[in-house]
């Protein structure tokens, strides 16, 4: 895509902020005044200052819309943490496929800088390991790993492969593991093993829902 023109920004701030912005692919979420909900979508191109989201057509059951001039807040996750930016919407396309082009109109933020954002989870997970399989119970999920009580029946080792499987919320997803540590309360934690871009863009917008979702609880949104 042909790059906008670069948002404002401090003076001696690089002009090319394309390690900030969300890839290809990503998830993202946008959040807009008029809209009755947070919504999710995905990054269909990219350039040095904007972004290109696919447009969907309802949220909560009410059409969404936004027109050229329109200001509204994109979050997504990286390696660095949680980034949000103020953005623009500068073009409406419809075809190939209906989409956003959305331009930076100021420097994005982050609030977190670990490598791997652990949130608090209480879903369940299916684990397979020693060919016995159950379900065991979420405590936290990262894009590079988890916690979960583990099925009644299924032993677990530091140092074993295990295979896990995840419901997320586009759809399912199966993970081989490691089994790093069990500790003294009855929880497991586990490594994913040679997960793919793909993968772990799908679990790093998964962790972002969440912790998204934690802050509105705690808001009492």
């Amino acid at each position: 895509m042909t790059g906008a023109a670069p948002p404002p920004g401090p003076p001696g701030e690089p002009g090319d902020r394309r390690a900030t912005l969300p890839e290809v692919n990503d998830g993202v979420e946008l959040v807009h005044q008029p809209w009755p909900a947070i919504v999710r979508s995905r990054v269909e191109d990219r350039g040095p200052h904007a972004v290109v989201v696919a447009r969907p057509a309802r949220v909560a059951g009410v059409a969404v819309h936004l027109r050229r001039g329109d200001r509204l807040s994109l979050r997504w996750t990286s390696p660095r943490g949680l980034h949000e930016a103020l953005v623009a919407c500068v073009d409406v396309t419809d075809t190939p496929l209906p989409t956003w082009t959305l331009v930076l109109r100021d420097a994005p933020s982050v609030e977190q800088r670990r490598a791997a954002f652990r949130i608090a989870a209480t879903a369940g997970c299916r684990v397979t390991a020693g060919g016995r399989r159950g379900i065991g119970q979420l405590v936290d999920l990262s894009e590079g790993g988890l916690r979960f009580v583990p099925p009644q029946g299924v032993r677990l080792q530091p140092g074993a492969h295990v295979a896990v499987a995840l419901e997320l919320d586009d759809g399912p997803i199966e993970l081989g593991a490691e089994v790093l540590r069990l500790d003294g309360y009855g929880t497991a934690g586990l490594r994913f093993l040679d997960t793919d871009e793909r993968t772990t863009a799908r679990l790093r917008s998964h962790v972002f829902a969440l912790e998204l979702a934690a802050r509105r609880h705690a808001r009492g949104g």
